[in-house]
């Protein structure tokens, strides 16, 4: 692992949090940000900054900062849908924010956090997904994730700073905050109440651990030259029964059951993603294994509420 300072932006968030502790394990120096303070005391300095407050962004890259991970703003399609334009703002123009600072300070690097959902709705349930595949766009959260890549790619080919972006899948693991099956099935065996499934059984999605993610974030951020610019990032794909099965080889006590005339998943048209360049590039394959990650999970929820 190199030793250049990280600028870690959504330092609270799944995927930030789960960085800044694997950076500072390995000593590498880092400067965590987000909108708001820190959940608790952390070893690595902090600073609250909004995205949006470009003068806050430059200074910023002005700490010794050697490369960015940029994972800040608006987190998931199931957040401020009732403010479209807000979510526009945050991510798009934030996202700006971070690459002209990144440009104008000399960075090195900046690994963007992007999302499966530039695929919604894709079309052809049978097909697999690859960074060739065209964007499906229906919603602001996925329009925001592609003119980010859209950004960062732009950057790069102009060659104003180097840029790499991730599009990933279901992230689950320890501190999510925002709607996920499976916190919720672990929970509810915690709690012993018993899951209701909106979905039928056997439907499923290609959940990706955080670690998983933060390995391939890792390598990002110093891998020299990559030949590709976007990746895909997932695990394979894990229907509802399997992860039940998991949750109750962990908790005994679990129970689902599924709830009649439910919704379809807004996501169920999306077939796998494809993450054949990622493990050709840059040697990354997601290890994390089901059963001991639910197991893991939930030691920790019985002690947390995330």
């Amino acid at each position: 692992m190199a030793k250049g300072r990280v600028l870690v932006t959504g330092a609270g968030g799944l995927i930030g949090r789960t960085l800044c502790e694997r950076l500072h394990a390995a000593g590498r120096p880092i400067l965590a940000t987000d909108v708001a303070p820190p959940d608790g005391q952390v070893p690595w300095p902090w600073k609250v900054a909004d995205l949006l407050d470009v003068h806050r962004i430059h200074a910023l890259m002005a700490e010794d900062i050697d490369c960015v991970f940029h994972g800040g703003g608006i987190s998931g399609p199931m957040l401020a849908r009732d403010n479209p334009a807000s979510i526009a703002r945050i991510n798009i123009d934030g996202t700006l924010n971070v690459l002209e600072a990144a440009r104008l300070h000399g960075i090195r690097r900046t690994v963007y956090c992007s999302s499966l959902v530039v695929y919604w709705p894709a079309a052809g349930a049978g097909e697999t997904l690859t960074e060739a595949s065209p964007f499906q766009v229906n919603d602001m959260y996925a329009a925001s994730k592609v003119c980010g890549e859209w950004l960062a790619r732009t950057y790069t080919e102009n060659g104003w700073t180097d840029t790499l972006s991730f599009r990933i899948g279901w992230v689950y693991g320890p501190r999510r905050r925002t709607d996920c099956i499976v916190h919720t099935m672990i929970s509810d065996a915690l709690a012993g109440r018993t899951t209701l499934l909106p979905h039928a059984p056997h439907f499923g999605r290609q959940f990706i651990h955080v670690e998983d993610v933060v390995d391939a974030v890792v390598t990002a951020l110093d891998i020299e030259a990559p030949p590709a610019r976007v990746y895909n990032l997932g695990g394979p794909r894990i229907d509802y029964m399997r992860l039940h099965a998991a949750v109750k080889a962990a908790i005994p006590a679990a129970r689902m059951e599924v709830q009649e005339g439910g919704p379809p998943p807004v996501d169920g048209a999306i077939p796998p993603m494809d993450t054949a360049a990622a493990e050709r590039d840059l040697g990354w394959t997601p290890r994390t294994v089901l059963e001991e990650a639910v197991k893991s999970y939930a030691e920790h929820l019985r002690s947390n509420r995330y």
